[in-house]
C-alpha cells in the first residue's frame, strides 16, 4: 500500500448527460482515418491530448457530455478534418489529462461547461477481497453521494492476506468523476530507559510510492503528534504521473462506488531507533485523504496507525484513528505545496 499499500469540487450531478464513444468520434471523422496533423489539431481544438484522443479512436475511453457539448465536439471534430479550425492556445495545447469539449458554439451561445480535467473512470476493479469488513468509524453525505470510513479491514490482495487495513469508500451515481487523492507522513520517536521521547531525523521512503522520498516529522513524543512541514508530506500513489491512490494501491471500483484500501507497516526505520538506545519505538503514520469530485476537493479525512514497539524483536497490532473528517473545498496549503510540487501538471486541484 503507498505508505506500504498492497498494490495490485464542485458535485458532479449526471441529470442530462450524455455518453459520446469513440464510434461517435470517429463517425464524425469522415470514413477515413485522419492524419497525424489532423488528430494534432482536432485534439487542439477539443482541449484533449494525445493520448487521451488516442484513447478514444482506440475504443478505450467515452466522455460524458451535456447534448450541447456533444453537438458540439461533432462540429469541432468535422471542422478539424476538413482544416477549418483555428490553432488552440498554448495554455490548451499544454495542458495535461483534458478532456472536454471546443470553444463557444456559432451564433453566440455561451461557452459549454469545461468537461473534468481528471477524466471519469469508466471502468472496474476489484483488487481487495474483503473478508471481514470491520468497523465504521465515520459515516457522511457529500452532494449526491455518501463517505464511508472504516478500520481494521479484513481481505485479501491476490494470495497475501491483510489485516488491519482501513478503507474510505465514496458511493454515489456519479462515482465516476470520484476519485481519492492521499498524502502520508510519518513519525518515529524513540524512548529511552529515562523514559526521554526523541523523534528520529531522517528522510525516508515508503514502499511504493513514487512521490519521491520524505522527512520524518518533528516535534512529537509518545503521547502527541509531531507538527509535519511541506518536506514532510508525500503523495500516497503508485504512478509517476497519476497522483491519485488508485492508480496502483489496493481499490475496489463499481459503476456506483469507489473504495481504497491500506495498511501501512511501522516502517524499517524504526530499527534505527532500537539502535540509537531507545527501549520503546513509537511509530505513526499519517493519513490526509482527499475525495476530488470533479477537479474539486470535497471531502478531507486525517487518520493515523500507530504501532507502539516494545522491542526491536517484536511488531504489534496498529491502533488506528479518526483525527478528523468532514466537507472540504481545498486542500491545507502545507499539503498543497508539496502536492503541486510534485505533480506540477495537476496544479488545478487546489
Amino acid at each position: 500500500m503507498p505508505g506500504d499499500h498492497p498494490t495490485a469540487a464542485d458535485d458532479h450531478d449526471d441529470a442530462g448527460l450524455i455518453t459520446v464513444s469513440r464510434g461517435d468520434i470517429s463517425r464524425a471523422l469522415s470514413k477515413r482515418k485522419p492524419s497525424l496533423s489532423e488528430l494534432a489539431t482536432l485534439g487542439a481544438e477539443l482541449a484533449l491530448g494525445p493520448l487521451q484522443l488516442a484513447a478514444l479512436l482506440g475504443g478505450k475511453a467515452d466522455l460524458r457530455l451535456t447534448q450541447e457539448q456533444a453537438d458540439n465536439l461533432r462540429a469541432s471534430a468535422a471542422s478539424a478534418v476538413a482544416g477549418t479550425n483555428e490553432a488552440a492556445s498554448d495554455d490548451v495545447t499544454q495542458s495535461a489529462s483534458l478532456c472536454g469539449s471546443s470553444g463557444t458554439p456559432s451564433g453566440g451561445s455561451p461557452t459549454p461547461t469545461p468537461a473534468p480535467k481528471v477524466a471519469s473512470v469508466t471502468t472496474t476493479s476489484s483488487a481487495f477481497s474483503e473478508t471481514d469488513a470491520g468497523t465504521t468509524m465515520k459515516s457522511d453525505t457529500v452532494g449526491s453521494g455518501t463517505v464511508a470510513i472504516r478500520r481494521d479491514v479484513k481481505g485479501n490482495v491476490g494470495t497475501r492476506a491483510i489485516v488491519n487495513a482501513f478503507a474510505l469508500t465514496y458511493k454515489g451515481s456519479d462515482s465516476a468523476d470520484a476519485h481519492w487523492l492521499q498524502f502520508i507522513h510519518r513519525e518515529i520517536i524513540g524512548i529511552d530507559s529515562a523514559g526521554t521521547a526523541t523523534p528520529l531525523v531522517q528522510a525516508i521512503t515508503s514502499s511504493g510510492t513514487r512521490g519521491g522520498s520524505y522527512d520524518l516529522t518533528q516535534g512529537g513524543d509518545a503521547t502527541k503528534f509531531g507538527t509535519p512541514v511541506e518536506a514532510n508530506y508525500n503523495t500516497d500513489t503508485t504512478s509517476s504521473t497519476d497522483p491519485f491512490y488508485e492508480a496502483g494501491g489496493a481499490n475496489n471500483r463499481s459503476a456506483g462506488e469507489t473504495t481504497i484500501f491500506d495498511k501501512p507497516s511501522a516502517h524499517a526505520a524504526v530499527q534505527t531507533a532500537f539502535a540509537n538506545g531507545a527501549v520503546r519505538v513509537i511509530s505513526r503514520a499519517h493519513f490526509d485523504t482527499f475525495l476530488v469530485q470533479t477537479d474539486k476537493v470535497t471531502y478531507h479525512s486525517s487518520l493515523t496507525m500507530t504501532y507502539d514497539i516494545a522491542s526491536a524483536s517484536t511488531t504489534p497490532a496498529p491502533v488506528t484513528a479518526l483525527n478528523s473528517a468532514g466537507a472540504a473545498s481545498a486542500l491545507p496549503g502545507t499539503i498543497q505545496k508539496r502536492f503541486h510540487a510534485q505533480f506540477p501538471t495537476f496544479n488545478f486541484i487546489k
